[in-house]
């Protein structure tokens, strides 16, 4: 666990400095840091910002639950007790080719980030499957992802931009991109692969089977 304490001091060593200074300067920097969390959130579906969730259908609609990062692929199912029955999701525009017992869904957005899904088929509970947003970091709140040095490097891009708007960044975009990616190759090595979905649930097997 990482919290924005450490990446401030380790982006603070990037830049030559020997201590976090104490200005209105690391304001910035807080911001610099919360802004690349965003994006190595986004880079990959990683396994720590994975989570389920039972969401309750009213009318064909279902509030997603509020950390649902819609940058990344949703899953959803209705548990019919012995079996589990997968839903497809679909384009918003394609939504009039479909009718009931087709099992598709597709996401709307609500207001202010928040989303929800729809569906034609009756069911009134569905379990989704889906990526978390980046949390707010800060001295108390920490993210799973741990590595600081990515963090910092994704950093110091913005703060070098922000000191000089035509810096060149290329070399540092290019350190915080091969960190990144050694990241989630890691990942990758140790995960497990994913079973195709659509014959998973067409044979009727439960999760973890």
């Amino acid at each position: 666990m990482v919290n924005q304490t450490q990446v401030m001091t380790t982006l603070s060593y990037l830049l030559g400095e020997n201590a976090v200074p104490t200005s209105a300067v690391t304001l910035g920097r807080k911001n610099f840091i919360q802004r690349t969390l965003e994006e190595v959130y986004r880079a990959y579906p990683w396994p720590f910002a994975t989570a389920q969730a039972t969401v309750n259908f009213s009318g064909g609609l279902a509030t997603l639950p509020a950390d649902f990062d819609i940058e990344h692929k949703l899953y959803a199912y209705f548990d019919n007790g012995d079996t589990q029955t997968g839903l497809t999701e679909i384009n918003i525009g394609d939504s009039d080719m479909y009718v009931q017992d087709q099992y598709k869904f597709w996401v709307e957005h609500i207001s202010d980030g928040r989303y929800r899904i729809r569906t034609k088929d009756s069911y009134s509970t569905a379990v989704v499957s889906y990526q978390v947003t980046a949390p707010e970091v800060n001295a108390s709140v920490y993210t799973p992802f741990n590595d600081q040095s990515t963090l910092a490097l994704g950093a110091r891009r913005y703060v070098k931009l922000s000191e000089n708007p035509d810096a060149d960044i290329s070399q540092d975009e290019a350190l915080f991109q091969k960190r990144l990616n050694e990241n989630i190759a890691a990942v990758q090595v140790n995960r497990p692969l994913k079973k195709n979905r659509k014959i998973y649930y067409a044979n009727n097997y439960r999760l973890g089977e």
